[in-house]
């Protein structure tokens, strides 16, 4: 893989830069173009919608100006004098001759020929037809649904059902209420109406390509439909839609989508169902595609003209630079060639103070090395070893003892320790165990209240589990040399000091912490923002100055255990101090405990 890359210059900065040009404007000129032409696509959609919305509305006011023209025909034919004295002398139990049951043929067939609709009318009895004299029984075609009874009951014109002896006729039921009998069911009258509600719709509408219409009943039964087989017993009704975020949903049949639009009739509850191809309406847009594809390789092609010279100028400056740090010299050389560029500037400024870092830091290890080699010319001159102050106190230690100054005599042994302890050897470690480095802060206490008195108190409280700890030297007694100094001495009653020793936990993680705790005199708030500013500017230990403050302290834990340690600290005027340590486990290989006499 790296072999391709190279082969094809792809690290190449240049090549970087115009491949990366071409991807941000394919991305730009793709979203762009994308975003056009779903906008266009929908404009459309919402222009087909709000047109086939319209049709539909005009169709369903369509469909219920012909059905209200058969209820009022239907109407005027239950209503005529010669019907209602027919059906009351049947109710009575009469015998009407064959003769008067013919006369009503010229009053309906004179009501039919008002509606081109109207396929034909039939007259029944309560028990009998009376027109035509031969007929599918009344029960038959009514059936016992309540809601339709309800209906007749109520002198309404009902739709039942397709006619079972033709497939293209639809039959409607109204019962003729007498007015002698006081408006009691009388008889019915049998209205068969053409099935071509809808013809209309490819005839007195411009319709759109592969568009149809479909009229439902009020009992969501398929009465007409101008392409039938397009939905192979499927019920517009009930079919499952999508939300797409249009006005109308859209509905998919025979693996196709249509856009749906449903018109309901206001009258009779009949609904009108048009089906629009998506195709169709997309095909609209399939010029403005093919635009948008030109427009953007076109773009793409401009852009590759353009910016293979810009990148050439925006690498040459790369380039210098890069044959000015790979000259062939024993030490690199300054660059004093100016750029018109601020960020190659800058880079050749930090390039050219590099250089004169580093022949600064070869002049001073020079010197060092030179200083160390006279350095250790003076030290073997004038060498004195640390034992000789070891035997000096060990000797005055044994004076003051013959002397019975017993207590004169515990602190020089503590003193010998103390120095034992601090005195640094070429060959010693920094690192020791907690309770060794506990130790030494209690020597330095016993000293220090040789001196203080009854002024000074502490108490040293170390968890048994980390006594073993590994830790730097002399990283808490200088914060109890700190608590004495600037807490319990400044204070004329004196002060207690807490040092505390135990495991804890810090952010998730196991940590050795160290609280050294004093009641004394306590900081000002302006001494404790001077030393916030002081530990927030620390950047390396110092060991030049009488002691190691809490700045050096902050910087040996960053020196020896990075970002893992922390130090942070209280004080409050009259109240005193509160330092803390955190700082992860580090226990001792049994080599350096034996070493140590653990």
């Amino acid at each position: 893989m790296p072999r391709i890359v190279d082969r094809l210059h792809l690290n190449r900065t240049r090549v970087q830069i115009l491949l990366g040009f071409l991807l941000v404007m394919t991305v730009v000129i793709s979203t762009a173009g994308g975003m056009l032409y779903k906008s266009t696509t929908d404009l459309f959609i919402q222009n087909t919608e709000g047109y086939v919305g319209e049709t539909a509305k005009q169709a369903s006011a369509r469909v219920d100006a012909v059905l209200s023209q058969v209820d009022v025909l239907t109407l005027q034919v239950v209503m005529d004098s010669r019907i209602q004295s027919l059906l009351l002398k049947s109710k009575q139990g009469l015998l009407i001759p064959i003769d008067q049951k013919l006369s009503v043929r010229p009053i309906i067939d004179q009501m039919a020929a008002f509606s081109w609709i109207i396929k034909g009318i039939d007259l029944y009895s309560m028990h009998e037809p009376l027109y035509p004299l031969e007929n599918t029984p009344i029960s038959a075609i009514i059936g016992d649904d309540p809601s339709t009874l309800s209906k007749l009951k109520a002198g309404q014109l009902v739709f039942v059902g397709t006619d079972p002896k033709d497939s293209e006729v639809l039959l409607a039921v109204r019962s003729v209420r007498l007015e002698q009998d006081h408006l009691a069911t009388g008889g019915y009258l049998v209205i068969r109406v053409m099935k071509s509600l809808v013809d209309f719709f490819n005839e007195e509408y411009s319709s759109i390509k592969g568009s149809s219409m479909h009229l439902y009943d009020h009992n969501n039964l398929l009465v007409a439909s101008t392409d039938p087989s397009l939905l192979e017993n499927r019920n517009l009704n009930v079919v499952e839609s999508t939300d797409t975020g249009t006005i109308y949903p859209i509905v998919r049949i025979r693996g196709s989508q249509y856009l749906h639009i449903i018109e309901q009739s206001r009258q009779f509850n009949w609904s009108i169902h048009i089906l629009v191809p998506l195709s169709t309406i997309e095909e609209k847009s399939s010029v403005l595609k093919q635009i948008l594809l030109i427009a953007m390789l076109v773009g793409l092609l401009v852009c590759l003209v353009l910016v293979w010279p810009l990148s050439r100028l925006i690498t040459r400056p790369i380039a210098h630079l890069r044959a000015k740090m790979r000259k062939n010299v024993s030490l690199p050389e300054p660059n004093t060639v100016t750029y018109f560029n601020y960020e190659m500037n800058d880079l050749n400024t930090a390039y050219n103070k590099l250089v004169r870092e580093l022949h600064h830091l070869i002049e001073t290890v020079y010197e060092k090395e030179r200083l160390k080699n006279q350095a250790e010319i003076k030290m073997l001159q004038a060498q004195i070893h640390p034992h000789f102050l070891f035997n000096t106190l060990e000797s005055l230690y044994w004076t003051l003892r013959d002397k019975d100054e017993n207590e004169s005599a515990e602190i020089i042994i503590h003193l010998s320790k103390l120095f034992r302890y601090s005195i640094k050897q070429a060959d010693s470690d920094d690192w020791t165990e907690l309770v060794h480095e506990a130790e030494h802060c209690k020597r330095y206490l016993e000293i220090m209240k040789f001196r203080l008195g009854d002024r000074l108190s502490w108490d040293i409280e170390a968890d048994p589990s980390v006594q073993r700890l590994k830790l730097p030297k002399l990283l808490i007694q200088p914060l109890v040399e700190n608590a004495i100094q600037h807490g319990i001495e400044p204070k004329v009653q004196g002060g207690c000091i807490q040092i505390g020793l135990r495991a804890g936990q810090r952010g998730g993680h196991a940590v050795l912490h160290i609280q050294v705790k004093d009641n004394g005199e306590g900081m000002t708030d302006e001494e404790a923002a001077r030393l916030t500013d002081r530990l927030s500017t620390v950047r390396s230990l110092r060991t030049t100055g009488s002691g190691i403050g809490l700045t050096n302290i902050q910087s040996r834990i960053k020196l020896y255990y990075g970002d893992e340690g922390e130090l942070t600290w209280s004080s409050r005027r009259g109240q005193g101090t509160e330092i803390n340590l955190y700082l992860p486990y580090k226990e001792l290989d049994e080599s350096e405990r034996v070493d140590r006499g653990g």
